[in-house]
């Protein structure tokens, strides 16, 4: 009976070891999630895995041959709890797949929604750690907040992303 089983890939090869199983022929799924990220200095939309470093395999252990999975390009191991696999729930991997875009297969984040007079806290950049006043969005990404500053309320503009409500 088949089973999925989590696999431990290399840093950063998720993409790779999940491409190589595939060509042995094996049933694999990693969960991928797109999520705002800052490189060189821009904040972009970045598809990633859901669990770096881990994808998910569909194995039948009595029948299908585990050895040549060790030796795969961009896989570490298989995870284990003693000397065998661990298999993981179906109902997790299953309701992975569900919620993941029909089209895509992505996950996507679905921030909650923040209201006019939502107190928010800065939670990176220059002013990590202040509190202020939620005002409104501005275009897709960005929102405006009322931040008390040398005693004087001021607007700000900043990335959805660098907030949070408290």
């Amino acid at each position: 009976m088949e089973k999925w089983y989590a696999i431990l890939t290399k840093p950063r090869q998720e993409s790779i070891a999940e491409e190589n199983l595939r060509r042995q022929s094996y049933n694999t799924y990693l969960p991928r999630i797109k999520e705002l990220r800052k490189r060189r200095g821009k904040w972009r939309h970045v598809i990633g895995p859901l669990f770096p470093r881990y994808l998910f395999i569909s194995l039948n252990l009595g029948i299908d041959n585990i050895y040549s999975i060790h030796s795969t390009r961009g896989v570490s191991n298989l995870v284990r709890f003693g000397a065998k696999p661990t298999p993981v729930p179906k109902y997790f991997v299953e309701t992975l797949r569900r919620s993941a875009d029909q089209e895509t297969g992505i996950h996507v984040l679905h921030r909650p929604p923040i209201k006019k007079g939502d107190s928010v806290t800065i939670i990176h950049g220059p002013l990590a750690g202040l509190q202020g006043i939620f005002q409104a969005t501005k275009g897709e990404e960005r929102v405006i907040l009322l931040l008390d500053i040398l005693g004087k309320a001021n607007s700000v503009t900043l990335q959805r992303s660098l907030i949070q409500c408290t």
